[in-house]
């Protein structure tokens, strides 16, 4: 693996410009087109934010924030010395893929549908690959590959995993355990009473899903590509 050029994405206008020199001293040539990798300076959401306007590139992220489950303990010096010594690795994870009535949305982390109006619960059924599993009533799902577990889906299950697509029942009438799937599977979810909203990962904008309205969640064709160490899983 041989990564030459990048790009950097952060909130932060100075500290963009501090780690674009810092990198450039270290031998890399930055490139606003086509890089092969962009380092994500700040935390999980500027991650989410930077994959969705650089879809499949590979990304190395450097903890600006207490809040970075995902980012390397090592310093920007030490993970760039990785990468020039050939010590580094791309990872692929799985995002996944909301298709409603009117659109789609892709996710790394989660979909979540719950619903509009916070003191009415919605009433709702899901599917496996067409088949009828579950009818729930509460404040909807968390639907989430093995990355974006350890948000979300952990803070409503308390618990991760680590193969599959997992749906936990957010807030249900009764006691449901989450659901973990085959990541090859498609989930399908109908809203049969109430008014739902459809949001994905830390999207700004969410979309209003009325009864009776079919939502399917698969794996997406896309990947997302993380920059790591080859000694992790």
């Amino acid at each position: 693996m041989e990564l030459k050029t990048f790009f950097v994405y952060a909130k932060n206008r100075d500290k963009c410009d501090s780690v674009k020199a810092l990198v450039e001293k270290q031998g890399f040539e930055y490139s606003c087109e086509n890089p092969d990798f962009a380092i994500t300076v700040g935390g999980d959401g500027t991650y989410l934010e930077a994959e969705r306007q650089l879809p499949g590139i590979p990304k190395l992220l450097v903890r600006d924030s207490l809040i970075c489950y995902k980012c390397h303990n090592e310093s920007l010096d030490e993970m760039l010395e990785m990468l020039k010594s050939g010590r580094g690795r791309i990872k692929e994870i799985i995002k996944l893929e909301a298709i409603y009535s009117g659109g789609s949305f892709l996710a790394v982390n989660d979909i979540v549908l719950r619903n509009e109006n916070p003191t009415r619960a919605i009433r709702f059924k899901t599917m496996v690959d067409g088949k009828e599993v579950e009818t729930a009533i509460g404040d909807g799902v968390v639907v989430a590959t093995p990355f974006g577990s350890t948000g979300y889906y952990r803070a409503v299950t308390r618990s991760c995993f680590s193969a599959g697509i997992g749906v936990a029942f957010n807030n249900s009438t009764d006691e449901k355990e989450p659901l973990i799937l085959k990541e090859n599977s498609e989930l399908g979810i109908e809203i049969t009473r109430g008014k739902g909203q459809l949001a994905a990962d830390n999207y700004p904008s969410v979309v209003a899903i009325a009864p009776e309205h079919c939502i399917i969640i698969k794996k997406a064709s896309q990947v997302a590509r993380l920059v790591s160490h080859n000694h992790e899983t």
